[in-house]
């Protein structure tokens, strides 16, 4: 069982992050530095290898992860992983399913078993502690569970019940907890007041009473220099802008409506005519293939009546002997008939003749002698006509015979007269029909269609041809004279002259009705068309309009940023007003509201920090929510504490209960752990036995040393440590080498050990398992240089 990729789309910080693992060697380092994305990889591994199922042995988060564990996001991580089982068969797991589905293994076992992790304990002392639980899953060191229950409700500040201490020495943490729960309450209650009555904004409200009271005055005296500055804002703007689309209409001045259409009108009169002449140019292609298909057909057909004419030329020279044969075949059929009736009578004397015969033969007498020879002078007779039909028809065959090759040698074919003189009748038939075929159908379409081919390349195609080249002449004039390429130019060129006419027109306006008043007199007389009436406008006022702006320039820079409005002007006493009441309320509600504030920082301090370590400051809503969280923080984090005490008490029960019954066979002769064990120390240990009486674990020596498991040195015992693992690894995946998935194991281990760890590692690769390495210890790439040089140990950055 190997994983071949590991697919992370998104998950908390991480974005698309991709590792593909390869089959050259079976350990990957990732290696990273602190706060890289590792631990997060490790999380979203384990929810996407591990069960998703709620475990009931823990108190279960979304996903049915405890909340002690690794689990920094609240979500499933998009992604997957692809493995090989071993079968050989690629798998992809993600968020519907798990390679440890339908086993009934918590889910926390498998992940000690498969994630082997430097921290998985939050109490002091934690790897001893976690070897301790390992140990405690082999069913080793049982002895020490209840010291090491008790040392977990003794840090935790718990009674023998798993109930909180109200114990002097633990500052009473069962009635500060009820005291935070209550303050909690009252700090929620005390913040929707705060909401609905805005108690945080008071303070600014005063502050910005303050700021608004002094600018009105200041307001007051620059109103009337905004009036000045914005009719000259106004007025250059405008006056600008007018001069500005007067100069380019000047350049716009050749782009009219009129050519616009002429131009349009030439492109859809040349469109219209190039698709004639394509239309044209296919008729007269398909008319080319036609009359060549007609003159093809007429030579195949004129070929196959010269063929029929050879035929029936050779007939005719053929025609005599043909009646002759006819007339002989009719004698012939004439005389067989009377040949039918001398058949039957020259039959009945033979008959008579054979029997006197035969009475000559019985009975000689002489008048069967004289009859006999009165019969036998018909049927010899009788024979001789007989003999001549039978030459005559021997004639009129072999003349047969003879007509026939002559026949055949014209190419007609028949074994009978009759058959011959129909195929010579149907030879003339088709000869008619292919000679009517020819000329009275095939040669008119022929010639109709030679008409239509000389019209078309004669006149037709020629006449379009010179109208598009006449209206592409008058298309490049266009183009030269206006100085533009396609229409689509013109008419933006167009818009743009329409526009800036827009642009004058309205800025004649603004400017008159700007100055009006000293003007009045000049525009009233002003009449006629828009056009016309604007043209004189600017015509009249341009320089007037010039010498006012300049008159109004002293102002340009005076009160930035105010828009004059008498209607302000009008207010601004009456706000002036308005404020003083209002700071005078102000400050009346803010010194009730610090009074509040200032008794709940005191108890919550009290709460919070019995052994007075620091100080609670409460004097906005912000505090008030920091306080809050803290004390939620406060209730939560020992709740978590004692359910997680429980979790564990819970646990360390259940294997005292259950696993002791399972080492005998995990620590049998020859068994996978003995295996293990000696192929990891390199032979220095055979054998490893348990004893269930004294809940010990004991290591035979290469020299016949008998050792307790907690008297190996710290290196042999992470050996152990690893066998162990392995066993129960294999024996969840069916007596078979899968993957070790490591997070800094040995973060604690000097240069040394380290390099000899690493070497176990190896060793257990070699044993057919995968390692996939986390790390952010430089010693680990260190020790791992050449092995990653020579290609042994893959490198991924984190």
């Amino acid at each position: 069982m190997k994983i071949n990729e590991i697919n992370i789309q998104r998950y908390g910080i991480l974005q698309n992050k991709v590792y593909t693992f390869n089959n050259d060697t079976n350990i990957f380092l990732i290696f990273g530095e602190n706060e890289s994305g590792k631990t997060l990889t490790i999380d979203a591994l384990s929810r996407l290898l591990l069960p998703k199922k709620p475990d009931p042995s823990k108190q279960p988060g979304k996903f049915g992860f405890k909340d002690n564990e690794i689990n920094r996001v609240d979500y499933f991580p998009e992604g997957y992983l692809m493995m090989t089982d071993f079968n050989g068969k690629e798998r992809k797991l993600s968020e519907k399913g798990s390679f440890f589905d339908g086993l009934d293994i918590p889910y926390k076992s498998l992940r000690n078993i498969f994630i082997i992790r430097n921290s998985d304990m939050f109490i002091e002392d934690e790897e001893s502690f976690y070897k301790n639980v390992t140990n405690h899953i082999t069913g080793m060191r049982i002895e020490d569970i209840d010291k090491i229950k008790q040392k977990i409700r003794e840090q935790n500040r718990l009674t023998g019940k798993l109930g909180f201490s109200n114990r002097e020495s633990d500052f009473k943490l069962a009635d500060r907890l009820k005291e935070a729960e209550s303050l909690s309450q009252e700090i929620e209650e005390l913040m929707d007041e705060s909401f609905r009555e805005q108690y945080d904004t008071l303070e600014e409200d005063y502050l910005s009473c303050q700021e608004e009271k002094s600018r009105l005055y200041q307001q007051l005296e620059e109103y009337e220099q905004a009036y000045y500055r914005e009719l000259y804002e106004k007025g250059d703007y405008y006056y600008n802008q007018l001069l500005d689309a007067k100069e380019k209409l000047r350049q716009l001045a050749s782009y009219t409506e009129d050519k616009l259409n002429q131009w349009n009108n030439c492109l859809r009169d040349l469109e219209n005519h190039r698709t004639e002449l394509k239309e044209k140019k296919d008729k007269l292609d398909q008319l080319g293939q036609k009359h060549s298909e007609i003159v093809a057909q007429k030579e195949e057909r004129e070929k196959t009546l010269a063929q029929y004419e050879h035929k029936i030329t050779g007939i005719q020279e053929l025609e005599p002997e043909l009646e002759k044969a006819q007339q002989w075949k009719e004698n012939l059929a004439g005389k067989d008939k009377s040949q039918k009736i001398m058949l039957n009578l020259w039959k009945f004397f033979a008959v008579l003749f054979g029997i006197t015969l035969m009475g000559v033969l019985v009975n000689p007498e002489s008048w069967i002698y004289i009859l006999s020879g009165i019969l036998a002078l018909p049927t010899l007779l009788l024979v001789i006509p007989r003999i001549t039909f039978a030459r005559e028809s021997s004639q009129f065959n072999k003349f047969m015979e003879k007509l026939k090759h002559k026949v055949a040698s014209c190419g007609i074919e028949g074994s009978s007269l009759d058959q011959i003189i129909r195929n010579i009748s149907t030879i003339k038939s088709n000869r008619d029909a292919i000679h009517k075929e020819v000329y009275e159908k095939l040669l008119p379409r022929q010639n109709a269609l030679q008409e239509n081919i000389k019209d078309l390349e004669g006149h037709k195609l020629p006449e379009l041809t010179e109208k598009i080249n006449s209206i592409d002449k008058e298309i490049k004039e266009l183009q030269l004279s206006l100085g533009v390429e396609t229409v689509d130019e013109f008419s933006a060129k167009l818009t743009e002259k329409q526009k800036q006419e827009r642009i004058l027109e309205n800025a004649a306006s603004v400017l008159d009705s700007i100055f009006s008043q000293e003007n009045n007199q000049r525009s009233n007389s002003l009449s006629g068309e828009s056009s016309d009436r604007f043209q004189k406008l600017i015509g009249n006022n341009l320089d007037f309009w010039k010498q006012k702006i300049d008159e109004l320039k002293k102002f340009a820079d005076k009160a930035p940023g105010i828009r004059y409005s008498q209607g302000e002007i009008a207010n601004l006493k009456t706000n002036i007003k308005n404020l003083e009441d209002k700071m005078e309320e102000i400050n009346k509600q803010i010194k009730s509201y610090h009074d509040k504030l200032d008794e709940i920082a005191k108890r919550a301090e009290k709460a919070l920090y019995p052994d007075d370590t620091q100080e609670v400051i409460c004097r906005t809503t912000k505090n008030l929510e920091d306080i809050k969280r803290r004390l939620d923080k406060f209730v939560s984090e020992n709740d978590m504490i004692k359910e997680a005490a429980k979790s564990i008490d819970d646990i360390f029960n259940e294997i005292i209960s259950e696993e002791q019954e399972k080492m005998q066979e995990l620590f049998s002769k020859n068994s996978k752990l003995q295996h293990y064990f000696s192929e990891l120390t390199c032979g220095n240990y055979h054998d490893v036995t348990y004893d269930r009486e004294t809940n010990q674990l004991f290591c035979w020596s290469k020299d016949g040393m008998v050792l307790e498991a907690e008297k190996l040195s710290g290196f042999a015992y992470d050996q152990l440590y690893f066998s162990i693992r392995l066993v129960l690894a294999e024996k969840i995946l069916g007596n078979k080498q899968g993957f070790l998935i490591l997070d800094d194991p040995f973060i604690k281990a000097d240069y040394n050990r380290l390099s000899r760890q690493i070497d176990m590692i190896k060793r257990i690769s070699a044993l057919g398992w995968q390692i996939i390495y986390f790390s952010a210890k430089n010693e680990v790439k260190e020790v791992l240089s050449q092995d990653i040089d020579s290609g042994q140990v893959h490198l991924f950055d984190a």
